[in-house]
């Protein structure tokens, strides 16, 4: 999970650079087609930097493991990173709109247009959808999940274990609780029709359960948080209950 870069991540590195610039030396030189050198550049300039990236990551976790002391600031959602997530797919539609355009009557073409097609369509979505509500809350009692239909406080002494999974190196905090009975029967509907939202709510739990083998589960990164030092946090306040005053809202402390 920490560990430094794979062999595999090397490769697409280097193989993605070595392309990158043939492509480009073919667009400036005029080699063959400047069109198609473009097209080639674009591309593999956007797998050198989803490798540079992921070797970023894992050295960013690599360093998070050798935290000594994690803070939160208590009772401040912390939102998901919508304009995150749609800066990403921006790039990568406008990328394979240039790939399609270089691959001239070919099927490549119209599937790279197609998949920037759908990227396009994916941004107002996400950038006015559901997700939008989506939050999690520091809290003395416990971290609460809030989404677009329910709430939920999982409380500090319910959580009986926590990991992290690696899913495609995206890193997944999975939580085990004592009783997920009793933390399910405190959710808090949101909005007009409760029983929906429980439905939906039971709905993720199946999921959770079937995918990564625990009661609850959420992907730190989402809302801008290191995923090692989001697992270091709660392991802390799972097991000092002195720190967990701490998480208090500012105004409380100061008073």
């Amino acid at each position: 999970m920490t560990a430094g870069a794979r062999p595999g991540e090397w490769l697409l590195i280097a193989v993605s650079a070595l392309f990158t610039a043939l492509g480009i030396w073919m667009a400036v030189d005029a080699v063959g087609s400047r069109r198609t050198g473009i097209g080639v550049a674009t591309f593999f300039g956007l797998c050198l930097a989803t490798g540079i990236w992921m070797l970023w990551v894992r050295r960013a976790h690599r360093r998070s493991a050798e935290a000594r002391h994690v803070e939160i600031v208590g009772s401040v959602p912390i939102r998901f990173r919508v304009r995150r997530g749609a800066s990403l797919l921006a790039v990568i539609a406008a990328g394979l709109a240039v790939v399609g355009w270089a691959m001239d009557g070919s099927l490549e073409r119209w599937l790279a247009f197609a998949v920037a097609a759908l990227c396009t369509a994916a941004i107002p979505l996400l950038l006015f959808g559901p997700a939008t509500r989506s939050a999690i809350v520091f809290e003395p009692e416990g971290i609460r999940f809030i989404e677009s239909s329910w709430d939920l406080l999982v409380p500090w002494d319910g959580i009986a274990g926590a990991r992290l999974v690696d899913v495609h190196d995206t890193l997944v905090a999975a939580f085990v609780l004592r009783d997920p009975e009793a933390v399910a029967s405190a959710l808090r509907p949101r909005g007009a029709d409760p029983r929906t939202a429980r439905r939906r709510f039971a709905r993720t739990l199946r999921l959770v359960r079937a995918f990564y083998g625990c009661d609850l589960a959420t992907t730190p990164s989402a809302y801008g948080l290191d995923a090692v030092l989001f697992l270091r946090a709660v392991e802390t306040y799972v097991s000092d209950r002195a720190a967990r005053t701490g998480l208090a809202p500012r105004g409380a402390l100061r008073s």
